[in-house]
């Protein structure tokens, strides 16, 4: 019984350690409410690789944050377009 329980905590334990992502730059400014920091952080990653579903949803609530409304229907354009449905953005 008490092998069952540690190996269970253990296979928890080690999935949790995969479902993290390493934060980037642009998400540590975003945490931190440093918006117009982050945008530029973002659009830095966003010309080097793609930017995750999260990543994406950031960058559009940073330009959201500092009254941007443009930029943030076309990142959200852009985020359903790669097929990414479900969109929720706290006001």
């Amino acid at each position: 019984m008490k092998f069952n329980f540690v190996a269970i905590f253990f296979i928890i334990l080690s999935s949790l350690g995969f479902a993290q992502q390493k934060k980037s730059k642009g998400d540590i400014l975003f945490f931190e409410y440093s918006y117009n920091q982050a945008i530029i952080e973002y659009q830095k990653e966003l010309r080097e690789t793609k930017l995750s579903n999260t990543q994406y949803l950031n960058l559009a609530d940073s330009y959201m944050k500092i009254g941007n409304y443009k930029k943030v229907s076309g990142h959200l354009r852009g985020y359903l377009s790669e097929g990414y449905y479900y969109v929720q953005i706290s006001l």
